[in-house]
């Protein structure tokens, strides 16, 4: 097991930004009954170089490599922290649950990145540490996809046609002659003349066309973070101003509002505010807490001369204890060896 957790942690050791690590494994001893047996588990510290904070992906390559290096281990049951005490791992059978977290891990990693560029852009103009920033981002983690179907009927085009044409011509006699019996008697001449005829003609047109019309489908996937909401809060220090009559020549005086206005549209321009979606950007000059550097550069000066005291004290307490040893055991004993 010990061979295995070296190994372990010479590959790991091999990792950009990892400056040592340490693995634990947990192997236990198989069991003869199948629902006693229980899984092995792994822990590992990292210790990480200064300013090297590993991402989701880099994190469960690490659990991904120990599990698949220990037989039966399941890639939740590695666990895997900072040398600071940091968990870096998520370990979590439930996806919702694993879900949540990257999502508030992204958040917080984007919250950070913008507090890093505003306090990067007013420093450069007030002095490093004079200001400080906090933003709320709100995301929609929501994923959703749209599919859209447009047909346009201006721009159409037959496909197909057709055509029926039926017509039809006839001629039938109409009753015609005197009324009485010799009308009625069979092979009677007709007194009237020529039988008058009725004629009858239809004619009818069917025409079916089928049209071609231009359709257009798209699928739309919105992307899974859609900033919904920024929240920003600026503070900056106070400004020094030249000042013949304050102590030390100088004194403290809140940054103007003009310079403010200046402020807030430098912040507005760097981390993308939208007036329409976000709130109005709050910038505040206030005077930061201050230590005393003189108190503080003489409590360092009595605390130097007490460790010096001490370490005074303590060698002459170490001499001491030589001188009387020497006097009252090497002494005496040397006297008592050469007498004899």
């Amino acid at each position: 097991q010990r061979a295995k957790e070296g190994e372990l942690v010479r590959t790991i050791n091999h990792i950009k930004g990892v400056e040592r690590s340490r693995v634990h494994l947990a192997i236990p001893q198989k069991s003869a009954f199948l629902d006693e047996e229980k899984k092995p588990t792994a822990s590992v510290i990292l210790d990480l170089a200064p300013g090297f904070n590993p991402n989701e992906d880099q994190v469960r390559g690490i659990q991904r490599m120990v599990s698949a290096s220990i037989q039966g281990m399941e890639l939740n049951n590695v666990t895997i922290i900072s040398n600071s005490g940091k968990p870096l791992s998520q370990n979590s059978d439930d996806p919702a649950a694993a879900f949540a977290a990257a999502n508030m891990d992204y958040q917080r990693k984007f919250e950070r990145k913008l507090e890093d560029k505003v306090k990067s852009i007013l420093g450069t103009v007030m002095g490093e540490g004079k200001v400080t920033a906090q933003i709320n981002a709100d995301f929609d983690f929501s994923r959703v996809a749209e599919s859209q179907t447009t047909y346009d009927g201006e721009n159409t085009a037959i496909r197909s046609s057709e055509r029926d044409i039926d017509k039809m011509e006839g001629v039938r006699p109409l009753p015609s002659g005197q009324p009485g019996v010799r009308t009625n008697i069979p092979n009677a001449e007709n007194q009237t003349g020529q039988s008058p005829v009725a004629s009858n003609s239809t004619n009818r047109n069917r025409e079916t066309i089928n049209y071609d019309v231009p359709r257009t489908q798209r699928n739309v996937e919105k992307p899974m973070a859609q900033l919904k909401r920024l929240s920003i809060s600026v503070m900056v220090d106070t400004a020094a101003v030249a000042d013949a009559n304050a102590p030390g020549g100088s004194r403290q005086e809140a940054v103007s509002e003009a310079r403010l206005a200046e402020f807030r549209s430098l912040v507005a321009n760097s981390v993308g505010w939208d007036k329409d979606r976000d709130p109005p950007i709050e910038v505040r000059s206030i005077s930061f807490f201050k230590e005393d550097l003189e108190a503080a550069t003489l409590a360092a000066q009595a605390a130097e001369r007490n460790k010096l005291f001490q370490n005074i004290a303590q060698w002459a307490a170490i001499g001491l204890i030589f001188t009387l040893f020497f006097l009252f055991v090497v002494r005496p004993f040397i006297k008592w060896v050469t007498e004899n």
